[in-house]
């Protein structure tokens, strides 16, 4: 494909050439009226002083390319295509004329009809170089690469500093995939003018292709250099440092673009993706916001502008943006997860709920919103609730491990504790490396006070691929103290501590290796800052008070 960079070279400026002397001043002065006004845009009155100043001089060509350049500007252009063509026919070597009507017809694509006309312009003048410029610009659009070169070739030896000559051929060679030949003309073209920004915007091309980063950059580089407003180069630029991961150079790219774009609205969402991306939520949120009072209702920034806000703790924003998302596609699957996900950590579970059974309602093809909906059920103690739309996820997802991991939890909540055990190995089975179902076996064991030994199995390779969670190191600590390992014991739970600061069980686990080590008083401040934890699990709680209860008692 040929780039349209090739086939748009500036127009013919009819007044760059000599203008018809006027034959009387009344020619004169309707003339300069009319000039007067199509520098003001003023077309209508423009074209009637022309009209009147040819009444006065009926064969002036140069006035009639005037005429028909002012009806090109109005859109009247089978109107001026009429005119030009009679132009031409009463004056056959005028080359304005005949220039004008090859830019009519190639801007009306028509080839054949452009090439004979710049074939006669050549004839009649060998050293006009637009005019091969443009005959080879249209020999490359038809496809007909050898004709576009051998005109090339010949302006080169007619004119060896024309650097658009060179740059043409290479862009054909680029077509051709002769990249050696296409380098070759390039560098040409830089060498005759240094200052051909699409000159460097191709050689990076080149340079890229065959992996040479560093070589690409500096030509992308100097191409905005030369050319700020090359939308293009920045593009590759932004592309580039994105691919190579410094989206902070990108996002400068982008920056620099809008200047020079300020209307530019796909800049703004690139910059919004990019501020996402680097967690710069507030200008994500803000760069959003342009987008879509632009672009009112257009989902996708509607969605990721709610992911923000979310990202940000304005949870009532994002709700009332995956609403809104919602009202235009009732089946935006992701904003239903979305929701229910900031319902549930808001503590609003009837709607949390209610969310994720509207999604079932209509598409149950991934596992998740069962099991978060399982989750959501579990949370609020509704557990028969939990265990049938888990076990319906499981109907159509049987080997999902999130979804026998959660009913495992279902049946430990409800003293189902075999049920529990198969549905965590089998969990365990389907993902070796599941750190949670390893630790909730092992913990569940510990607990029970048996298969100790495969409990702390199943703990010590959880905590291998979780080494900084707090709650599997407090279950390391919990089976050692099973074992009668109390001051292994009480070396990991301090750890735990450590990670996950202010923990009820932790605290109550602490309390209990201190009195195992008849460290009695340090045992009773363990249990009482238990106490003082912000957890509110009432069944913990009445068994710590218990404990500080019979302590006091023995003393």
């Amino acid at each position: 494909m040929i780039p349209a960079l090739l086939l748009f070279l500036s127009p013919v400026q009819a007044r760059g050439e000599a203008m018809d002397a006027p034959p009387s001043m009344d020619a004169y002065y309707h003339y300069i009226l009319g000039y007067e006004a199509e520098l003001a845009s003023g077309w209508e009155d423009a074209l009637k002083h022309y009209q009147n100043a040819l009444k006065f001089d009926p064969v002036s060509p140069s006035l009639k390319i005037q005429i028909i350049g002012v009806l090109t500007k109005m859109g009247n252009i089978e109107e001026a295509v009429s005119l030009a063509e009679k132009n031409v026919r009463e004056n056959p070597e005028h080359l304005p004329a005949l220039l004008q009507l090859a830019e009519l017809m190639r801007s009306r694509h028509k080839p054949e009809e452009a090439i004979k006309l710049y074939k006669r312009i050549i004839k009649i003048d060998p050293d006009r170089d637009l005019a091969y410029l443009h005959l080879g610009a249209l020999y490359a659009s038809e496809r007909k690469f050898g004709k576009a070169k051998a005109i090339f070739n010949k302006l080169l030896k007619k004119s060896p500093g024309e650097a658009t000559a060179h740059y043409y051929i290479a862009i054909i060679d680029m077509e051709n995939k002769d990249y050696g030949s296409a380098e070759k003309h390039l560098k040409k073209t830089i060498e005759t003018d240094p200052d051909f920004d699409s000159a460097y915007l191709n050689l990076g091309m080149l340079s890229e292709s065959r992996g040479d980063i560093k070589e690409a950059e500096e030509y992308y580089r100097k191409t905005v250099e030369i050319n700020p407003h090359n939308t293009l180069a920045r593009e590759k630029l932004t592309q580039f440092y994105i691919e190579q991961k410094t989206p902070e150079k990108a996002i400068t790219e982008l920056k620099e673009m809008h200047i020079f774009d300020p209307a530019n609205i796909d800049i703004n969402l690139k910059l919004a993706f990019l501020y996402l991306g680097e967690q710069q939520y507030e200008l994500a949120v803000a760069e959003f916001r342009k987008v879509l009072e632009s672009r009112p209702g257009v989902i996708v920034p509607m969605y990721y502008m709610a992911l923000a806000l979310e990202e940000l703790g304005k949870h009532d924003e994002a709700v009332e943006l995956h609403n809104e998302i919602l009202s235009i596609d009732p089946k935006y699957k992701k904003s239903y997860l979305h929701l229910g996900f900031i319902y549930a950590i808001t503590d609003r579970y009837r709607e949390a709920a209610q969310t994720y059974e509207e999604l079932l309602s209509f598409d149950t093809e991934e596992p998740a919103p069962f099991v978060h909906l399982g989750n959501i059920y579990i949370q609020m103690k509704e557990y028969a609730k939990a265990e049938r739309v888990i076990t319906d996820g499981l109907a159509l997802h049987g080997e999902d491990v999130e979804l026998h991991f959660t009913l495992a939890v279902v049946f430990e909540r409800t003293d189902r504790f075999s049920s529990m055990v198969s549905h965590l190995r089998r969990a365990i089975e389907l993902d070796p490396k599941h750190a949670d179902a390893l630790n909730y076996l092992g913990y569940s064991f510990t607990e029970k006070g048996i298969n100790l030994e495969e409990a702390l199995e199943l703990i010590e390779r959880a905590l291998d691929l979780k080494p900084d969670s707090g709650y599997i190191t407090d279950s390391l600590g919990w089976v050692y103290y099973k074992l009668g390992r109390n001051e292994e014991a009480l070396t990991a739970i301090l750890k735990a501590l450590e990670i996950s600061g202010d923990d009820l069980v932790i605290y109550e686990h602490l309390g209990d290796v201190y009195l195992a080590l008849d460290r009695q008083a340090e045992a009773l401040d363990a249990w009482q800052k238990a106490l003082e934890s912000k957890d509110e699990d009432e069944e913990i709680i009445k068994r710590v008070e218990e404990k500080i209860r019979l302590h006091k008692k023995t003393e």
